[in-house]
Protein backbone atom coordinates (compact mmCIF):
# COMPACT_ATOMS: atom_id res chain seq x y z
CA UNK A 1 0.00 0.00 0.00
CA UNK A 2 3.16 2.20 0.38
CA UNK A 3 3.96 1.95 -3.12
CA UNK A 4 0.06 2.32 -4.27
CA UNK A 5 -0.13 5.90 -2.23
CA UNK A 6 2.93 7.04 -3.64
CA UNK A 7 2.19 6.33 -7.27
CA UNK A 8 -0.99 7.53 -7.16
CA UNK A 9 -0.19 11.03 -5.49
CA UNK A 10 2.75 11.19 -7.84
CA UNK A 11 -0.44 10.84 -10.53
CA UNK A 12 -2.44 13.72 -9.31
CA UNK A 13 0.36 16.11 -9.43
CA UNK A 14 2.25 15.78 -5.86
CA UNK A 15 5.76 16.37 -5.52
CA UNK A 16 6.68 13.99 -3.20
CA UNK A 17 4.64 11.08 -1.32
CA UNK A 18 6.25 9.32 1.70
CA UNK A 19 3.73 7.37 4.11
CA UNK A 20 4.62 5.19 7.09
CA UNK A 21 2.23 2.36 7.89
CA UNK A 22 2.57 0.13 11.20
CA UNK A 23 0.13 -1.76 13.04
CA UNK A 24 -2.61 0.53 13.92
CA UNK A 25 -1.80 3.47 12.03
CA UNK A 26 -1.08 5.15 8.53
CA UNK A 27 0.85 8.27 8.54
CA UNK A 28 1.00 10.19 4.84
CA UNK A 29 2.45 12.54 3.93
CA UNK A 30 2.70 14.96 0.84
CA UNK A 31 4.42 17.73 -0.69
CA UNK A 32 3.64 20.27 -3.46
CA UNK A 33 5.21 22.71 -4.31
CA UNK A 34 6.83 23.47 -1.27
CA UNK A 35 4.26 23.12 1.17
CA UNK A 36 3.70 19.66 3.11
CA UNK A 37 0.85 18.13 4.48
CA UNK A 38 0.83 15.21 7.02
CA UNK A 39 -2.02 13.21 8.21
CA UNK A 40 -2.26 10.37 10.48
CA UNK A 41 -4.85 7.49 10.62
CA UNK A 42 -5.91 5.08 13.23
CA UNK A 43 -5.78 1.41 11.07
CA UNK A 44 -7.99 -1.29 12.20
CA UNK A 45 -6.62 -5.29 11.76
CA UNK A 46 -9.14 -6.39 9.19
CA UNK A 47 -7.00 -8.64 7.37
CA UNK A 48 -5.83 -7.90 4.04
CA UNK A 49 -8.94 -8.30 1.32
CA UNK A 50 -7.45 -8.90 -1.77
CA UNK A 51 -10.25 -7.78 -3.85
CA UNK A 52 -9.86 -4.34 -1.74
CA UNK A 53 -6.47 -4.10 -2.70
CA UNK A 54 -7.09 -5.22 -6.63
CA UNK A 55 -9.77 -2.37 -7.33
CA UNK A 56 -6.80 -0.02 -5.35
CA UNK A 57 -4.70 -0.87 -7.75
CA UNK A 58 -7.00 -0.55 -10.78
CA UNK A 59 -8.04 3.19 -9.98
CA UNK A 60 -3.89 3.60 -9.49
CA UNK A 61 -3.31 2.67 -12.80
CA UNK A 62 -6.19 4.26 -14.36
CA UNK A 63 -5.11 7.71 -12.76
CA UNK A 64 -1.37 7.49 -13.70
CA UNK A 65 -2.71 6.95 -17.51
CA UNK A 66 -4.31 10.37 -16.95
CA UNK A 67 -7.72 8.21 -17.38
CA UNK A 68 -9.19 9.74 -14.35
CA UNK A 69 -9.50 12.91 -12.85
CA UNK A 70 -9.51 13.39 -8.53
CA UNK A 71 -13.25 13.86 -8.99
CA UNK A 72 -13.62 10.45 -10.39
CA UNK A 73 -11.04 8.43 -8.38
CA UNK A 74 -12.34 9.89 -5.27
CA UNK A 75 -15.94 8.41 -6.37
CA UNK A 76 -14.34 5.02 -7.62
CA UNK A 77 -12.36 4.90 -3.83
CA UNK A 78 -16.08 5.95 -2.26
CA UNK A 79 -17.43 2.50 -3.84
CA UNK A 80 -15.23 0.39 -3.52
CA UNK A 81 -16.86 -2.37 -0.99
CA UNK A 82 -14.69 -5.52 0.48
CA UNK A 83 -15.85 -8.88 -0.15
CA UNK A 84 -15.96 -10.83 2.86
CA UNK A 85 -16.21 -15.10 2.87
CA UNK A 86 -18.14 -16.63 5.77
CA UNK A 87 -15.42 -17.17 8.64
CA UNK A 88 -16.30 -21.14 8.16
CA UNK A 89 -15.09 -21.04 5.26
CA UNK A 90 -12.35 -19.05 5.76
CA UNK A 91 -11.70 -21.34 8.57
CA UNK A 92 -12.23 -24.75 6.75
CA UNK A 93 -9.78 -22.95 3.36
CA UNK A 94 -6.86 -22.53 6.38
CA UNK A 95 -7.38 -25.70 7.60
CA UNK A 96 -7.09 -27.54 4.00
CA UNK A 97 -4.27 -25.17 3.37
CA UNK A 98 -2.15 -25.79 6.01
CA UNK A 99 -2.28 -29.70 5.64
CA UNK A 100 -1.74 -29.79 2.32
CA UNK A 101 1.79 -27.66 3.16
CA UNK A 102 2.03 -30.76 5.67
CA UNK A 103 2.12 -32.99 2.79
CA UNK A 104 4.24 -31.23 0.33
CA UNK A 105 6.35 -31.29 2.97
CA UNK A 106 6.93 -35.09 3.49
CA UNK A 107 4.56 -35.38 6.14
CA UNK A 108 1.99 -38.00 6.64
CA UNK A 109 -2.05 -38.33 6.32
CA UNK A 110 -2.29 -38.67 10.04
CA UNK A 111 0.11 -35.14 9.91
CA UNK A 112 -1.98 -33.68 8.25
CA UNK A 113 -4.94 -34.28 9.54
CA UNK A 114 -3.58 -32.75 13.30
CA UNK A 115 -2.01 -30.15 10.92
CA UNK A 116 -5.64 -29.63 9.53
CA UNK A 117 -7.34 -29.59 13.23
CA UNK A 118 -4.58 -27.83 14.89
CA UNK A 119 -4.50 -24.51 12.26
CA UNK A 120 -8.68 -24.64 11.67
CA UNK A 121 -9.10 -24.43 15.58
CA UNK A 122 -5.76 -21.81 15.66
CA UNK A 123 -7.59 -19.82 12.83
CA UNK A 124 -11.74 -19.76 14.85
CA UNK A 125 -9.97 -18.11 17.29
CA UNK A 126 -7.41 -15.78 15.50
CA UNK A 127 -11.00 -14.57 14.27
CA UNK A 128 -12.89 -14.32 17.78
CA UNK A 129 -9.34 -11.99 18.79
CA UNK A 130 -9.85 -10.10 15.77
CA UNK A 131 -13.63 -9.27 15.91
CA UNK A 132 -12.77 -8.16 19.61
CA UNK A 133 -9.66 -5.87 18.32
CA UNK A 134 -7.47 -7.58 20.04
CA UNK A 135 -3.62 -6.00 19.40
CA UNK A 136 -2.62 -7.78 16.24
CA UNK A 137 0.83 -9.40 17.76
CA UNK A 138 -1.10 -10.55 20.92
CA UNK A 139 -3.53 -12.02 18.60
CA UNK A 140 -0.36 -13.46 16.74
CA UNK A 141 0.89 -15.23 19.95
CA UNK A 142 -2.40 -16.62 21.31
CA UNK A 143 -3.03 -18.41 18.39
CA UNK A 144 0.19 -19.75 17.97
CA UNK A 145 -0.18 -21.07 21.40
CA UNK A 146 -3.36 -22.36 20.54
CA UNK A 147 -2.19 -24.01 17.24
CA UNK A 148 0.69 -26.07 18.91
CA UNK A 149 -1.56 -27.28 21.91
CA UNK A 150 -3.89 -28.70 19.53
CA UNK A 151 -1.14 -30.48 17.77
CA UNK A 152 0.25 -31.44 21.04
CA UNK A 153 -2.46 -32.92 22.45
CA UNK A 154 -3.49 -34.82 19.00
CA UNK A 155 0.11 -35.85 19.11
CA UNK A 156 -0.36 -37.40 22.41
CA UNK A 157 -3.90 -39.50 20.98
CA UNK A 158 -2.72 -43.18 20.26
CA UNK A 159 -4.15 -43.02 16.38
CA UNK A 160 -1.27 -39.86 16.07
CA UNK A 161 1.11 -41.17 18.60
CA UNK A 162 3.60 -42.75 15.74
CA UNK A 163 2.98 -39.16 13.72
CA UNK A 164 6.61 -38.28 12.22
CA UNK A 165 5.78 -35.15 10.95
CA UNK A 166 3.36 -31.86 11.79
Amino acid sequence: MEELSTRLGLALGMDSVESSISSNAIVLTTIKDGQCLTSTRKNHDRGINMHVVTEVQHIVILAEHKLLDLREIEKRFNQIKPLRYPRWLVVLMVGLSCACFCKLNAGGWDGAVVTFFASSIAMYVRQLLTHRQLHPQINFCITAFVATTVSGLLLRQPYFASTPTV
